[in-house]
């Protein structure tokens, strides 16, 4: 049973509107959705006013696998390319590692049963660190604690994983948002690198690397 909320889901307006909000949020949940899609539910949806609501947050399994597509297509746009996480190809290699890293590495969070931002991260075992891959949210619902939400769950992995003795993650130089939000979590600007080595490299840029050691 869907959890309840105390904020109203739609924008007050007529009953076709709403009956066609209902009708697009069936097509999310049986994994039909499109960014297109997603954009419009963006402009049906009440987005919260306030700091701190409730938001849900459920690992990422096949079965909704396509809700973070389209999420990752919404935020980094539509040309599978992603600035603004790991510079990542967000292509079905991308998301057949996603799933093999496992629900509890890879979380989507959702308010009113709709997917409004995400994380993922994984196990690098050769520097024995948590490499934080991607954290994406819608940005109607920015500045709400989401991406924070998301980040609490990096750090209970990194915590209760004996093998973790740092987190770390790939920032590129022009993204200033992220590169506060990285700051003000308590990492550290460790280098500039040239070229990005991750997972799925796209193109040359350059990246800060920002670490935390626990």
């Amino acid at each position: 049973m869907a959890p309840k909320y105390e904020t109203p889901l739609f924008h007050s307006g007529s009953k076709k509107q709403e009956n066609m909000s209902l009708e697009n949020i069936q097509k999310i949940k049986q994994g039909v959705n499109t960014a297109n899609l997603l954009n419009h539910l963006e402009t049906e949806i009440e987005p919260p006013k306030q700091f701190g609501l409730r938001f849900r947050f459920q690992g990422v399994i096949d079965k909704i696998i396509q809700q973070l597509k389209t999420l990752n297509t919404a935020v980094y746009g539509h040309d599978n390319i992603s600035k603004d996480a790991s510079f990542l190809s967000l292509d079905n290699k991308y998301y057949d590692s996603v799933l093999s890293w496992g629900p509890d590495f890879n979380w989507l969070a959702y308010y009113n049963d709709i997917s409004v931002g995400s994380m993922s991260c994984k196990i690098d075992e050769s520097t024995k660190s948590l490499q934080i891959v991607s954290i994406a949210v819608l940005s109607k619902y920015r500045r709400l604690g989401v991406a924070s939400k998301l980040y609490e769950k990096i750090q209970f992995i990194a915590e209760h994983n004996p093998d973790v003795k740092r987190v770390y993650v790939h920032v590129q130089v022009d993204n200033e948002a992220a590169c506060k939000f990285f700051e003000k979590l308590g990492f550290k600007q460790e280098k500039t690198i040239d070229v990005y080595t991750g997972l799925n490299v796209t193109s040359n840029v350059q990246a800060y690397e920002y670490s935390k050691t626990l």
